[in-house]
């Protein structure tokens, strides 16, 4: 409270708000926070409707694909096929990893 009080002093209300408008909208129009943004949906969609409702290995195979592709994405067929190798890997070694070193029952 006290900085935001110090930081009015120093400049108008007017100002602020225009200020705060501008960065707002450099936001919305940032590549980067679109890319976050469907990542985070990504996710969202592994959790909220992947996980239960199909097999952990296969549900986690598939976003963690979409994920790496998305990030990677070049137009190149052998970088799609990079990434489905690479997810492909992690997944095995998850739930080899805790399934059987571990000896925890994946969901």
């Amino acid at each position: 409270i006290r900085l935001l009080r110090e930081s009015l002093q120093s400049d108008s209300t007017k100002n602020m708000l225009a200020r705060i408008k501008k960065g707002a909208i450099a936001s919305v129009k940032s590549n980067i926070v679109h890319r976050s943004i469907i990542g985070l949906a990504i996710f969202g969609v592994y959790v909220f409707f992947m996980l239960g409702k199909m097999p952990f290995w296969l549900a986690s195979f598939l976003a963690l694909s979409a994920v790496l592709i998305f990030v990677r994405f070049d137009k190149t067929l052998k970088t799609v096929l990079k990434m489905l190798l690479i997810a492909a890997l992690c997944v095995a070694g998850i739930v080899l990893l805790f399934q059987y070193a571990f000896n925890v029952p994946m969901p």
